[in-house]
């Protein structure tokens, strides 16, 4: 891979585990936390 694609990957890559995680964070807390996302 070339440079831009690796910097891409970088900063995509953490911000779907994140989103992952919060959407997997509702799911197990429930509806009483989504304001806090």
């Amino acid at each position: 891979m070339n440079k831009i694609q690796k910097l891409i990957l970088a900063i995509f890559v953490p911000i779907i585990f994140f989103f992952i995680a919060v959407f997997i964070a509702k799911g197990a807390v429930g509806y009483r936390s989504s304001t806090l996302f």
